[in-house]
């Protein structure tokens, strides 16, 4: 309380912003209490990837998770492979679990069984703002085309 005995308001936000870092985009979390910390997660790698990716005409999306993950939702028309989701760790070579389509159906792999859960229920859950993840996670929306 200040000297007019009015509390002054607390404001409780994250938001995340790019830092241009020597030409690398470089995550970076703001808490509520004001304090950055960079999360070390190079956007722009990611981005270029997602850019990359010619047959994804339905949705290719990417978000980071919990400021330390990025689920890469990767959806477009073709007869031999029509989706992809990836999640991985903090650089585009850290595939953690990924669930493809093919020719042959859905081929699913996780490298880190810690994270399997967490996977399943994000795929479960495509079209939810968190992914089914509820209010303990943060989802933040960092390309879509």
């Amino acid at each position: 309380m200040d000297q007019k005995g009015i509390a002054p308001l607390s404001i409780v936000a994250i938001v995340a912003v790019v830092a241009v870092v020597a030409g690398v985009g470089i995550y970076v979390a703001t808490r509520g209490d004001g304090s950055t910390g960079t999360v070390g997660i190079d956007l722009e790698n990611f981005r270029e990837m997602a850019r990359n990716e010619t047959w994804a005409n339905i949705r290719n999306q990417l978000f980071v998770i919990d400021n330390k993950l990025v689920f890469w939702i990767v959806e477009g028309q073709r007869p031999d492979a029509g989706y992809g989701y990836f999640l991985f760790g903090n650089n585009t070579e850290n595939i953690i679990c990924s669930r493809t389509d093919s020719i042959g159906g859905p081929q699913e792999i996780c490298n880190d069984n810690n994270y399997r859960d967490l996977f399943h229920t994000m795929i479960n859950n495509l079209n939810a703002s968190d992914f089914g993840l509820g209010p303990t996670h943060q989802v933040i929306e960092v390309y879509w085309r």
